[in-house]
């Protein structure tokens, strides 16, 4: 799987295991992300199906460049957690010398690079609290991690032990090119907020 990939560490964060205690259904991950509005630079190529055996518990959406036809990004809603871990999150304080950004504040989470700790902060209040960071990452295939791409991580506390995050491809560092736009993830966050507000399920 390409996100996984991109995000997979060598230095793997631990959450407490009771934040993973809640179960999480495959007709819960469908509705969350039904009839969603997104651009016409993006194309929905996996509407969310689980990730692997590997991983129960976790489904995707993938989203592809039209132009490109190249993994642009993904929204995932995980309640399994070695997916959590393998995708690079964490909500343990890190050793400082790791750190990204020293200067951040109102950290929630933290996304983990084989470089380094990025403490992710509030994306948007409204209508769910979403946390968020850049980071470094690598989107080719290679026995050696590059730090050739910005990557735009961004997470949110569904309830004890349900994650729903998104991962894309932001920027190419070698050629100085945007990939996706945040306004576009802010937009697709926003949706999925107001889905989350009216329906009882979650």
């Amino acid at each position: 799987m390409q996100a996984i990939r991109i995000l997979l560490f060598a230095f793997l964060p631990i959450f407490a295991d009771p934040a993973f205690s809640q179960v999480l259904s495959r007709n819960e991950a469908i509705a969350l992300t039904r009839d969603l509005r997104f651009p016409k630079a993006w194309h929905m190529s996996k509407n969310m199906k689980p990730v692997s055996k590997d991983y129960p518990d976790s489904y995707c959406t993938v989203f592809h460049s039209t132009k490109t036809k190249k993994w642009l990004g993904e929204l995932c809603i995980s309640s399994n957690k070695d997916f959590i871990w393998a995708m690079g999150f964490a909500e343990t304080v890190p050793d400082e010398e790791r750190w990204g950004d020293r200067n951040e504040q109102q950290i929630g989470y933290y996304t983990f690079t084989p470089l380094f700790t990025y403490p992710m902060t509030p994306l948007m209040a409204d209508p769910i609290k979403i946390y968020a960071a850049e980071s470094d990452c690598y989107l080719d295939d290679g026995p050696v991690y590059r730090a050739t791409s910005m990557c735009h991580t961004a997470l949110y506390e569904l309830r004890p032990g349900v994650f729903i995050f998104s991962a894309f491809d932001f920027f190419d560092n070698v050629k100085r090119k945007q990939k996706a736009q945040l306004s576009d993830i802010k937009d697709l966050w926003i949706q999925v907020g107001n889905r989350i507000k009216r329906e009882s399920r979650y």
